[in-house]
């Protein structure tokens, strides 16, 4: 646009001679290339590298390897669940054989685990304890936790009560030594 008058420029440049033009190497070659492509393109490649370039048959083989990724990891899960199974069968089978064992040993050594017997080797129909190894252990066990409880009701009266009785005022007596400290 002319600022001074307001209007429109245009530059009129004068149309060259044919021989003038052949002179202009980019415009000879860009002729050129449109009417005769490179040989480095898909026109100057056989019909077997041609197909093979397809966007289908990439994408078809891209898909399946993809395809082919996703089953390999599937299947490597699969079997690391299946190995993972096969582990804790194994071990549930092994704990069972454990128990199995625990249990025949209970029942070779001690009382208990064998059928219509008390665990303890106490009598509960006479009270009295078996005359065997486990019915001697069991009664030195019960003796020395009677002998706890009569230290404890000793302990316990001689620092909580007094010497006599509140109700009345009678001299109270405490509860006897036990036996062992005698």
């Amino acid at each position: 646009m002319n600022p001074i008058i307001g209007t429109p420029i245009y530059q009129n440049i004068p149309t060259r001679a044919r021989s003038n033009r052949s002179i202009d190497p980019f415009l000879n070659n860009s002729a050129k290339t449109l009417l005769s492509p490179e040989p480095k393109t898909t026109m100057f490649i056989s019909e077997k590298e041609r197909f093979e370039r397809d966007f289908a048959a990439e994408e078809r083989r891209r898909r399946e390897l993809e395809n082919q990724r996703k089953m390999e990891a599937f299947n490597k899960r699969r079997e690391n669940a299946i190995n993972r199974e096969i582990n804790r069968w194994e071990s549930l089978n092994q704990d069972y054989a454990k128990s199995i064992e625990k249990l025949e040993i209970r029942r070779s050594k001690w009382k208990n685990g064998q059928k219509n017997n008390p665990s303890e080797a106490f009598n509960p129909i006479t009270l009295d304890y078996d005359p065997t190894d486990q019915g001697e252990y069991l009664k030195r066990k019960d003796d020395l936790a009677k002998q706890r409880a009569m230290m404890r009701l000793y302990n316990l009266d001689a620092k909580r009560n007094s010497a006599f009785n509140i109700l009345n005022g009678a001299p109270r007596q405490g509860p006897p030594l036990p036996s062992f400290y005698l």
